[in-house]
């Protein structure tokens, strides 16, 4: 008569195949998790441009999109609300609007990053998310006042 239960051997080999699914999971949704904060960062980022040039004409006025000193909180005219922090494993490069005003050290003062204007315009630097050596860069048409979003890969070190 065989008793009902599993040895130990089997219990061992349930456990070391379990333990193995486990670390080759984790390792993958590190990268997923990775992969999906940038994807998210980069949605967020159109979705608030396209807020800018849409508070600019329906409310006459010119609206600024501004990047924190710190580089990581990307935000719509003054608007607390309207704001996207961005992931600190992101690279973020930004170009600025130089401002006419002189600072105190004597450099011109930086402005904002984008400016969308009330007849539809828009003027403005860029602002690049990188990932490792690629990323998504955006900036506007001055005509147009459209935000278009391109493809580049970071300068070779």
């Amino acid at each position: 008569m065989r008793q009902q239960g599993f040895t130990l051997l089997e219990l061992l080999v349930v456990l070391g195949i379990a333990a193995l699914v486990v670390t080759v999971v984790g390792v993958r949704a590190d990268a997923w998790m990775e992969r999906s904060a940038y994807h998210q960062a980069v949605r967020d980022v159109a979705t608030l441009l396209r807020a800018g040039k849409t508070a600019a004409w329906q409310e006459g006025r010119d609206v600024a999109v501004r990047l924190d000193a710190g580089g990581r909180v990307l935000s719509l005219g003054d608007d607390a609300r309207a704001q996207v922090t961005l992931p600190a494993d992101l690279d973020v490069q930004a170009e600025r609007i130089v401002a006419a005003t002189v600072g105190r050290a004597g450099d011109a003062a930086m402005g904002p990053l984008f400016v969308f204007r009330a007849d539809g315009s828009a003027y403005g630097g860029r602002l690049a998310l990188l990932r490792g050596q690629t990323g998504v860069a955006f900036q506007v048409n001055w005509a147009l006042g459209s935000v278009e979003q391109i493809s580049v890969a970071a300068p070779p070190s």
